[in-house]
């Protein structure tokens, strides 16, 4: 099988909201070769068979125990060396990507220079957010807690340029912000929009 051009890992404790980020990344206006990584958090009973789930929309699907829940990101840590994608990018189990928005990512990757992007996502108000409304991020071209999340970067596929993914609430923050550091500052910030984060 060809490499794909882009591998989408989401982590999971199987979430009723799963249904709906797979079927944002399998849109009929995304591309078809999009590699999909379903990581399980079995660290606690899963909320429902996730591999099943996984088989469903032709994904691969890992799991992974970290003694901890850690907001996903143990999670991502195990799935990010099984990508086969020439780029990878994370989507949160109860988020979705915009409808064409990972055509746009292939595109603009296709050529470019193989450091982080960073795209912009719409957040929605939640229990942990408590704004009064939708916000997008990121507001200023700065490596800043609060401004940048996992749901905007789309990496180049190297293993060796991964920082550490902590498994607290920043966490997202400092993997970026490292793996930038392992790729000696250089970041890309696209303006284009291409996630709902619920």
């Amino acid at each position: 099988m060809q490499q794909p051009r882009l591998t989408v890992i989401i982590p999971t404790q199987g979430r009723e909201t799963l249904r709906r980020a797979l079927i944002s990344i399998v849109d009929e206006s995304q591309p078809e070769d999009v590699e999909i990584i379903i990581s399980a958090d079995t660290q606690s009973a899963l909320l429902c068979d996730v591999s099943a789930v996984a088989a469903a929309f032709g994904a691969i699907y890992t799991e992974h125990d970290a003694g901890l829940h850690g907001f996903g990101h143990p999670q991502l840590a195990h799935a990010y060396p099984l990508a086969r994608g020439r780029w990878v990018a994370v989507l949160g189990d109860d988020d979705e990507f915009y409808p064409s928005a990972l055509s746009s990512v292939v595109a603009i990757t296709q050529h470019a220079e193989p450091v982080p992007h960073l795209f912009r996502i719409t957040m929605l108000p939640s229990l942990s957010r408590r704004v009064p409304g939708p916000f997008t991020i990121w507001r200023s071209e700065e490596l800043a807690c609060g401004n940048v999340s996992g749901q905007a970067v789309v990496l180049p596929n190297d293993p060796s340029k991964l920082a550490g993914y902590p498994p607290h609430s920043t966490g997202d923050f400092e993997f970026i912000r490292d793996t930038v550091a392992n790729y000696g500052g250089r970041v890309v910030w696209r303006p284009e929009l291409i996630a709902l984060c619920h």
